[in-house]
């Protein structure tokens, strides 16, 4: 309560100056000069004095009853400040999800297809063209999320020693399926991240 008090007061004498305080202080000066110019209208009596005072009186106790007001005007726009940060947060997060769901759905893709069988020359090349369009679309992918360096690093990917595969074909499709989940480990890594991108704007909301 008290620190609602010390609000009040200090809302009232530092808030910025209205129309009120312009009138009063407009009126006060308007009588000192009208009695200046016009002393026969004896606007300024032995108490004219008070007038200042009772001016400043004045400006005072409607100051105090607007401070009220603009402390709810106040506490509006931080409000709304807090809102959009919230607001913000939170479309982060959901852009975040759509795209870890992205990289989730081209790993599940990639797996499915380096455990495709594959038995003749002619399963291969179909093997082959599927895997290119699959590359090409992670890649393109990664482009658009994460930028174009993250995506050529996935494009080169490094030099690994190719190990042999249980279900390669022939050498050329073992050189494949090394690469094919080299590549799978490189999507986990951006899905991972994005999962983390995620809970931390979560988190935040």
């Amino acid at each position: 309560m008290l620190k609602f008090y010390r609000r009040w007061i200090h809302t009232a004498v530092f808030h910025s100056l209205g129309p009120v305080d312009l009138w009063t202080g407009l009126i006060a000066s308007a009588l000192g000069v009208l009695d200046h110019f016009l002393p026969e209208l004896g606007l300024m009596t032995t108490y004219g004095w008070q007038i200042p005072v009772w001016a400043f009186a004045a400006v005072i106790t409607v100051r105090l009853l607007l401070a009220p007001y603009w402390m709810w005007q106040e506490s509006q726009k931080t409000l709304l400040v807090l809102r959009a940060a919230v607001d913000s947060n939170q479309n982060r997060a959901e852009a975040a999800a759509a795209k870890a769901e992205g990289f989730k759905t081209l790993i599940a893709r990639g797996k499915e297809l380096a455990r495709e069988g594959v038995h003749s020359t002619e399963e291969y090349a179909a093997w082959d063209a599927k895997y290119d369009s699959w590359a090409e679309e992670a890649k393109e992918y990664i482009k658009n999320n994460e930028g174009h360096r993250a995506a050529g690093i996935f494009r080169r990917g490094s030099m690994m020693v190719v190990q042999r595969m249980q279900n390669a074909f022939n050498d050329d499709h073992n050189a494949r399926l090394n690469i094919l989940w080299e590549k799978i480990s490189d999507l986990t890594t951006h899905y991972e991240n994005a999962m983390d991108e995620k809970r931390i704007w979560a988190a935040d909301k």
